[in-house]
């Protein structure tokens, strides 16, 4: 008797754990500084040091049909840190690990300003899509292009950005790298300001997700527009 209720136990364990594997896409993504003419040799050197320090980083994007998880390669964690100052100062800051839950209807990521890490909780779905007809292959993808604009309101000024994307629906999802989704497909390209994120390598699994523990200070994206404004004009005060 005693062996039947182990046999039974160890059956229903067993079962419990493999259904909770399912298929997920893991899309590997890669950073490069958009090449383009500048004058001023002091800002060439820095593009040019931050393009050198991007080439060893990789970041990966993990999803099944509900969730998705955007963060630095684990092993590149403690390098992409160190580069986290410089890319506030370039490009306004980047995103450790993005946490899209469609069954919640929530989208928050993890960043860390001046060694201060935080948790901003942003809109999921807040950008205006704009779909062209254009298309390009990448990794064998057929993929559409997308724009849409991002207006920021920070310590330099009110500025306008057009974000540049290429999505396949031959992956279906409304996933993307760092924050960006809500497009009938998944995005596998995507330019925002000088910084061009693409994707290098793209596999099926099958397992769990989990979603990540993250540690910070919770804010809201407007709060956490305020601290950096605040961080950025003091840093330049120094």
């Amino acid at each position: 008797m005693i062996r039947f209720i182990a046999f039974v136990t160890l059956l229903f364990v067993t079962t419990f754990t493999f259904a909770q594997k399912e298929k997920v896409i893991l899309v590997t993504f890669k950073k490069k500084i958009l090449e383009k003419q500048v004058d001023d040799k002091l800002i060439l050197k820095k593009r040019r040091d931050l393009q050198n320090k991007l080439q060893d980083v990789e970041f990966s994007l993990l999803f099944n049909k509900n969730i998705s998880i955007f963060q630095v390669v684990e092993t590149l964690q403690s390098d992409f840190n160190k580069l986290n100052n410089s890319f506030a100062q370039t490009i306004g800051g980047t995103e450790l690990t993005v946490v899209t839950n469609l069954n919640s209807n929530k989208k928050y990521y993890s960043t860390i300003l001046f060694n201060e890490p935080y948790i901003v909780h942003d809109p999921l779905n807040n950008l205006n899509w704009q779909i062209k007809k254009e298309t390009k292959d990448i990794l064998g993808y057929n993929c559409l292009k997308a724009t849409t604009l991002i207006k920021i309101d920070d310590f330099r000024g009110k500025q306008e950005f057009e974000v540049i994307c290429w999505f396949t629906k031959e992956i279906p999802s409304s996933f993307g790298p760092s924050t960006f989704n809500g497009l009938p497909g998944t995005i596998l390209e995507m330019q925002y300001g000088d910084i061009i994120t693409y994707a290098d390598k793209i596999r099926t699994k099958t397992f769990h997700i989990t979603i990540p523990n993250i540690e910070g200070k919770k804010v809201s994206s407007k709060e956490y527009i305020s601290i950096f404004n605040e961080k950025m004009i003091a840093f330049g005060k120094n």
